[in-house]
């Protein structure tokens, strides 16, 4: 009995021990004009250094919004602390409890950041969006589970893609804490759930709120796409569940991030219908990187091309199976979004997509990445059905990536995709790879759009598809197949 006691006890003080290394933040806001958000937080230090986060456009511009950081301890003494480096460090005794007060100044829109303000931090007439990256200091080595607390006056105002609960919002750890979206502020919002999927849909901006409803129709039926394609939800990380939170901000411009397993768009309501075409083309692009990106992983950015562009493949079909584009609004597409930045990329018949992706320049190279990742795609998708008489596919592959990588963090590479591809075929595609995805061969998307049912002409420069009347059978099955039917 007393041996009992002894390990009912010992589990209580580890249980109480956890509690007391917990992290607890306190978040405030400022009015809209004055653009301050105000942090407090009583934190574990195992170790001497706070951090911000290393993700993000430029991570070591963080801190430049950092005001006003004060620590003290438990006590009540103030600790002396060190800026070194874009880091602090906390002088005094190591394993110790401290309480640190700060503020955000979200005026970061005042500069210009690569990619744009839509993965970083703005304040508009409705209120505040930040990501996690923008706000949180934490312990460099202390990744414990932590909480959130926000103190408003009318806690509807806050949206933020954690579990709540009666302490406040539950967080795993300084990744889920960072890789995060906070909305505070007017705005409207709808879940969806599928399975082990919630979506948080949050609205900002009157004209996008009142369209509430035609949002999350759209992509209640994209989600229902890539479900049935990949055979089963998104497990980012090999995590099975999933909670993801979809922001749709009003914006003067087009523009859309994923930021952990969380995506932000930028649309304007009063744009031309092509251009918020081409808002919704992002969100379902970024919608598709919970497939492709998160739970099937790319580890280096030289195979961004099957991370981008095979993703733009899928989104095309996601959106014509939808109903949201017709044959003309895709041919629009290809030509105007894809072919005429492919054919213009400063790269293009001198460097490969592979070599374009090398350490983050893909921006450089957007064409040849994601116009010429999407073409290679369409190419290895024909010749797998014209090879196997549309019996395979480059869904096929896709599944097949789906079931290995779900429930595991490891990462897939270019030759896996080579040998798949192969497979499926029957037959070596190690020639087709070395000439247009190692090489630098100007790839012929109009010959794969032929082998897709279609007429191609180009003029001026321009890609012309229009689709061939009459098909009937394996021809007709294959174009099927390539506007994204699904068996």
């Amino acid at each position: 009995m007393n041996k009992l006691i002894t390990i009912g006890l010992s589990c209580f003080l580890c249980g109480f021990n956890l509690l007391a290394q917990q992290s607890i933040y306190n978040v405030r806001f400022s009015g809209v004009e004055e653009k301050k958000v105000f942090v407090d937080a009583e934190l574990f230090l195992q170790d001497s250094v706070l951090i911000m986060s290393p993700n993000g456009p430029v991570p070591e511009r963080w801190d430049d919004y950092v005001e006003n950081l004060e620590a003290k301890s438990k006590s009540g003494d103030e600790i002396k602390i060190t800026k070194r480096e874009g880091k602090w460090i906390v002088q005094g005794p190591l394993e110790q409890h401290i309480n640190i007060s700060y503020e955000i100044n979200v005026d970061h829109e005042d500069i210009e950041w690569p990619g744009g303000i839509d993965g970083v931090a703005f304040v508009k007439d409705w209120g505040f969006f930040l990501t996690g990256r923008s706000l949180f200091i934490f312990p460099e080595d202390n990744n414990d589970e932590l909480v959130v607390k926000f103190d408003v006056d009318d806690p509807s105002k806050i949206q933020a893609p954690w579990p709540s609960s009666s302490k406040g919002y539950l967080v795993k750890d300084n990744t889920e804490l960072t890789e995060s979206l906070i909305i505070y502020g007017d705005h409207a919002y709808k879940k969806i759930e599928r399975e082990d999927l919630k979506i948080r849909f949050v609205l900002t901006g009157e004209k996008i709120q009142a369209d509430s409803l035609r949002y999350s129709q759209i992509a209640d039926q994209v989600m229902n796409y890539y479900y049935n394609l990949m055979g089963g939800g998104p497990t980012p990380n090999g995590n099975q569940s999933t909670e993801v939170m979809v922001v749709i901000n009003s914006a003067s411009q087009t523009d859309g991030e994923v930021i952990g397993s969380h995506i932000n768009m930028m649309v304007n309501p009063d744009a031309h219908p092509q251009e918020q075409m081409v808002a919704w083309f992002m969100f379902a692009h970024e919608f598709f990187h919970l497939w492709n990106g998160k739970t099937i992983m790319v580890n280096s950015t030289r195979d961004d091309w099957f991370k981008e562009g095979i993703t733009n493949y899928y989104t095309l079909k996601a959106l014509y199976q939808v109903g949201f584009i017709n044959d003309q609004a895709l041919a629009g597409i290809f030509n105007g979004l894809f072919y005429q930045r492919y054919m213009k990329d400063p790269g293009l018949g001198e460097i490969s997509m592979r070599d374009a992706a090398e350490g983050f320049s893909k921006d450089d190279h957007w064409g040849l990445i994601y116009g010429g990742g999407l073409f290679v795609g369409i190419g290895m998708d024909m010749i797998i059905r014209e090879e196997t008489n549309n019996e395979k596919s480059l869904d096929d592959i896709m599944k097949l990536l789906y079931e290995k990588y779900k429930l595991k963090n490891e990462y897939y590479t270019s030759e896996e995709i080579l040998k798949l591809a192969s497979e499926m075929a029957d037959k070596d595609l190690a020639s087709f790879f070395d000439v247009y995805i190692n090489g630098s061969t100007v790839i012929p998307i109009d010959e794969f759009l032929e082998k897709a049912g279609y007429h191609v002409v180009i003029e001026n420069d321009n890609l012309i598809m229009t689709p061939k009347e009459n098909l009937e059978g394996l021809d007709l099955a294959i174009r099927e197949g390539f506007l994204g039917e699904v068996e």
